[in-house]
């Protein structure tokens, strides 16, 4: 806007020649500015409310804790309006009173080509330079963000397979109180499962991969314990027999759970590779005795053996794998449970088994959240994916409106010089060396502004650091490149 003013001094020369005053032109230009920011702030309104239409639309059911609502804020509105008129008086009236003081006869003498000219290109040098330095910052950080992402663990591709069927087994607490009828329901329904033939495994787990689980203490046998406020801790899951078969996965050691872990005298668990690598070290896994403890409890340790070592699968959304340490499911059955099949048939025909056989021990039983394992990975992986796309959509307007500034802003500053270009060409200039001419000019002012950019970005990593060790928005030579995975 400031370019667009400085653009028309002419026409602004003329209407004070004609007697338009000062605060008259001042309120021409401030009207233009308010009228933009008007329909610009009704077009934001507009596109957030539909917006948050759609985002709470596109929320995957239990992504996200139930007293978390999405809505259109009285206070988000305030602060729209308040942008929109904070625009109109930075970017309108600013550049109109810039406008105003012009000299209306140096003006129409020499169009331009006194000192006004002069002070005009002055800030354009210096809008342009700090419109690339902005969009030096915005490009710095978004790579950053890119080279952040790591890819999956290893693991993480057998849990896309469409073959693994899960759903949500809910038994009623006052029906079964005691923790010997609901693991009787629990093998009942395994042993009914197993029976068809078109199922090939069928296990059991408090919690699916990706949907967290229950943080406990942790005591290693050997090692003197320390104060519960500074105990390590690992997430733990329940799960049965074929667990790790079922989701198409082999132990790396020892043995996967059997039919009698978990009961008197079977105190067996599984840890998986990162636990090994994070507590173990060079020891052998096998045969080692830990210990797990709700947090709240003030028991004293029940000590474990492992008996086998898993790849490590991912329990919550995070760039790598948590330690965790897998308890046998029929220690401790709990009311809520999350049943895993894997099958060839289609979705449908095995969500239809599994409500029949279900219903077949008891009537009463729900069969909720039915779905496919790529389906509860893309559920579980809905917020950081989604606050990843916000944030590149967010970038990415930023440096369109940077590189819309940067043509303005190039384009305003070449025309200021048109009349010296034209005489160059009048004597004989190629159109190259037109074109290195401004090019060199235009140079200039990049260089200043990529050195801004350049000194910003490092300062804007240093006040909001990735988070990743070895990405950086300061890291010139990692931003130059584009990441490979």
């Amino acid at each position: 806007m400031l370019a667009r003013s400085l653009g028309r001094a002419r026409e602004i020369a003329i209407r004070t020649s004609l007697g338009a005053s000062r605060l008259r032109i001042v309120r021409q230009l401030l009207i233009e500015g308010a009228t933009l920011a008007t329909f610009g702030g009704a077009l934001g309104l507009l596109v957030a409310t539909l917006g948050v239409k759609l985002f709470t639309v596109g929320i995957p059911k239990g992504a996200l804790p139930y007293w978390i609502t999405y809505t259109l804020d009285v206070r988000v509105v305030s602060a729209l309006v308040g942008v929109s008129a904070a625009t109109v008086f930075l970017f309108a009236l600013l550049p109109a009173v810039q406008g105003s003081k012009a000299d209306a006869r140096l003006v129409l003498k020499d169009g331009g080509r006194s000192g006004t000219a002069r002070r005009n290109r002055r800030w354009a040098t210096i809008f342009l330079a700090a419109e690339f330095g902005l969009a030096v910052v915005l490009l710095a950080s978004f790579v950053a963000n890119l080279r952040a992402r790591t890819p999956a663990v290893a693991s993480d591709r057998v849990l896309r397979t469409p073959e693994v069927l899960t759903a949500e087994i809910s038994l009623p607490e006052a029906t079964y109180t005691s923790a010997e009828r609901r693991g009787q329901v629990y093998i009942t329904l395994g042993d009914r499962l197993r029976a068809i033939h078109t199922i090939a495994s069928v296990s059991l787990a408090s919690a699916l991969p990706l949907s967290g689980g229950e943080p406990r203490r942790l005591d290693i046998d050997g090692q003197p314990r320390r104060d519960p406020k500074e105990q390590e801790t690992v997430t733990t899951l329940a799960v049965s027999p074929r667990y790790f078969a079922t989701l198409g996965l082999s132990l790396i050691r020892g043995r996967e759970f059997t039919d009698e872990d978990g009961s008197a005298g079977m105190p067996s668990v599984i840890v998986n590779e990162r636990f090994v690598e994070r507590f173990l070290g060079d020891r052998d896994p096998i045969g080692q005795r830990i210990a797990v403890t709700p947090v709240r409890s003030t028991e004293p340790p029940a000590w474990l053996t492992i008996t086998g070592v898993a790849p490590s699968v991912r329990q919550r959304p995070t760039p790598s794998a948590d330690a965790v340490v897998y308890l046998p499911f029929r220690s401790s059955p709990a009311t809520a449970a999350l049943l895993l099949v894997r099958s060839t048939s289609s979705t449908q025909t095995v969500t239809d088994v599994l409500r029949a056989e279900l219903q077949a021990i008891d009537a009463t039983l729900p069969l909720d959240q039915v779905r496919t394992l790529p389906q509860v990975v893309r559920d579980a992986e809905w917020v950081g994916r989604t606050s990843r796309n916000l944030s590149d959509a967010l970038t990415f307007i930023a440096v369109l409106l940077a590189g819309l500034g940067l043509y303005a802003v190039t384009s305003y500053a070449v025309t200021q010089r048109s009349q010296e270009i034209g005489i160059r060409i009048a004597l004989g200039a190629r159109r190259w060396q037109v074109a290195f001419f401004v090019g060199r000019g235009i140079a200039s002012h990049l260089a200043i502004g990529l050195a801004t950019g350049v000194a910003c970005a490092r300062i804007w990593a240093w006040i909001f650091a990735s988070g990743r060790a070895g990405v950086s928005a300061s890291d010139l030579i990692p931003l130059a490149t584009w990441p490979r995975y």
